[in-house]
């Protein structure tokens, strides 16, 4: 009986170790800017690659840019492939692709990314340049606190040029 209790108990400090493991590798997915005095999370997803939610976001739209743009420049600055990566602001609604995959599109989805382009501030493409495509370019799409919604739209070249 003695064997048993302390075989539970060693599974129950198993357990409550790899929850503590699961959260501290959340931690580990986030990177902090501080820009202004004021201090920017980026959350990656676990499940989407390049795909960041930004929590507690600058109010005025320039400190939200440049808090973007250093990010960009110390993740992406020597990044020798096209890709793309996303960024929204952290809310409830989107916290779910933290973990989770937009839902399949079949009749009884409702859970997609689309929804959330009030949520969607910013957008990175390094992709091939038109004239050498053996260069690349990465091109900068702000949309700002209103989100791809708002109309505004910002394009800057952050890394690489095109001649």
């Amino acid at each position: 009986m003695k064997k048993i209790n302390i075989i539970v108990l060693f599974l129950l400090l198993l357990l409550v170790f790899l929850y503590i493991v699961k959260k501290e590798e959340r931690i580990y997915n986030s990177t902090f800017i501080i820009y202004e005095g004021e201090k920017t999370e980026f959350i990656a997803s676990n499940v989407y690659e390049d795909f960041f939610l930004v929590k507690n976001i600058p109010l005025n739209d320039i400190s939200l840019k440049r808090t973007i743009e250093i990010f960009i420049k110390q993740k992406y600055n020597h990044t020798k492939q096209e890709k793309t990566v996303d960024f929204y602001k952290y809310t409830n609604g989107t916290g779910y692709f933290l973990d989770d995959k937009e839902h399949d599109g079949g009749p009884t989805s409702y859970i997609f990314l689309s929804n959330y382009d009030k949520e969607n501030i910013a957008t990175f493409i390094i992709s091939k340049c038109k004239k050498d495509t053996t260069k690349l370019v990465g091109r900068f799409h702000f949309y700002g606190n209103g989100g791809l919604v708002s109309g505004k739209r910002e394009i800057d070249t952050l890394i690489y040029y095109c001649k």
